[in-house]
């Protein structure tokens, strides 16, 4: 339990805590279109929405690793 967790164990905490960077990085890819999109230009040269698609692409690959490995009993990783 940390003081930034608001009295949750950080196990309780981290999805919260993904979920909101996962919102955060979208919201700024959206942002990044819809600029470009109101000044007439290619919606793919946002250096914010290739940011926020970049962010989103590592912590989707981030949550998949432990559905992919077994730990030594045959439990998933994320279970250990």
């Amino acid at each position: 339990v940390t003081p930034l967790t608001l009295g949750e164990t950080i196990r309780e905490a981290h999805p919260k805590i993904i979920g909101g960077a996962f919102f955060f990085f979208l919201l700024g890819g959206q942002g990044g279109l819809v600029l470009l999109d109101t000044q007439g230009k290619s919606i793919l040269e946002s250096p914010h929405a290739l940011t926020a698609a970049l962010s989103v692409a590592a912590l989707a690959t981030q949550a998949l690793l432990p559905k992919l490995f077994a730990t030594e009993n045959g439990a998933l990783a994320r279970d250990a």
